[in-house]
């Protein structure tokens, strides 16, 4: 696969109780927290929670099992809020994987380890609040293989207890 720059032109922005009319298109879709204006109409994103994928968006974030975990992140008075863009099916998941690696949403914090695609630029369009609207990721490779990461456990300390912040919840 070569260096590629894909431009995606951002929908958006549905609240949680729109999902119905959000747009069965393939393609990312991104999900936030945000706070509802009802005398403006408006909503204010305050934080990028998670970048998806889909061949169906709406029935895609309709049904996501990480729905309920979404929801987690979200503080009182506050709610879901999505955009969508049209991605062709050949660079989906190479777009989505570009859109974490570029913005880490704290739902998907952790999960690729890699960025396994040659170079790729997005150029993001149209609604792009919370978004880098432009960036370049190169090909990456883990940091430790399998082998050498059960080598490092033995020196892991258990740490007992931490004061911690509490970040997002009821």
């Amino acid at each position: 696969m070569a260096e590629a720059t894909i431009i995606v032109h951002i929908n958006g922005y549905w609240r949680e109780e729109d999902t119905s009319i959000i747009l069965t298109h393939p393609g990312v879709f991104f999900v936030y927290e945000s706070k509802y204006n009802p005398d403006e109409n408006t909503v204010d994103l305050l934080n990028l929670i998670y970048i998806g994928e889909a061949q169906n968006i709406r029935e895609r974030i309709r049904t996501h099992e990480k729905f309920s975990l979404w929801k987690n992140f979200i503080k009182p008075d506050n709610e879901l809020c999505f955009a969508t863009g049209n991605v062709e099916e050949y660079f989906r998941e190479r777009a989505k994987t570009a859109y974490i690696f570029g913005n880490n949403p704290i739902a998907n914090n952790g999960r690729f380890t890699q960025f396994p695609f040659d170079t790729t630029t997005l150029i993001s369009t149209g609604k792009t609040a919370l978004l880098k609207p432009t960036l370049t990721i190169r090909k990456s490779f883990p940091r430790y293989s399998e082998d050498s990461w059960s080598m490092l456990q033995p020196d892991l300390v258990p740490v007992r207890s931490v004061q911690y912040e509490k970040h997002f919840g009821k």
